[in-house]
């Protein structure tokens, strides 16, 4: 509805001279939305239990969580962020047998590879960032071949830390 004029150019300029979603896509951006509300408070806060807890595990080394004081750029981090996402690394103490061991031993996070979704997925960090770190510089950069990367999602906190609990050998 609106006047012809108006409709003219929102069908000239914006319907046939842009991309339209496919049915699938759009039918995915729904679904999302649908839990776009139960992530966005659920995930940072379960993010940020998991890092305390892996913070004090001494099967782990460091913990990056731009939600910890321990993160060199925790300030900056309050300074920008409301929260602080649902994406941390760890790094095993034992090195890379002990990081291929505890994600064998996982069992409520999956082992895959993106951002999750409602589901928490841990991989190997390498791995996830070689494009960004190539293989010859991963023991250069904050990722190495110890590092377990996690993508929280929106399970109960102790769940996740009761998963990690009984991975972390």
């Amino acid at each position: 509805l609106g006047s012809n004029e108006l409709v003219g150019r929102i069908k000239n300029g914006n319907v046939w001279n842009t991309d339209v979603l496919g049915a699938h896509s759009a039918l995915e951006l729904w679904k999302g939305m649908q839990t776009y509300d139960l992530r966005i408070e659920r995930q940072p806060a379960n993010a940020l239990a998991i890092a305390q807890f892996l913070e004090t595990h001494p099967k782990v080394n460091r913990v990056l969580y731009p939600g910890l004081k321990s993160h060199p750029d925790h300030e900056i981090a309050c300074r920008q962020m409301s929260d602080f996402g649902s994406v941390l690394v760890f790094d095993m103490v034992d090195g890379a047998e002990a990081m291929r061991t505890t994600l064998d031993r996982m069992q409520v996070f999956r082992i895959a590879f993106g951002t999750g979704f409602t589901q928490s997925i841990a991989n190997p960090a390498w791995l996830f960032y070689a494009r960004s770190f190539p293989e010859k510089q991963v023991g250069q950069s904050a990722i190495n071949q110890n590092t377990i990367r996690l993508s929280v999602g929106i399970e109960p906190a102790d769940e996740l830390i009761a998963d990690l609990k009984q991975a972390l050998i």
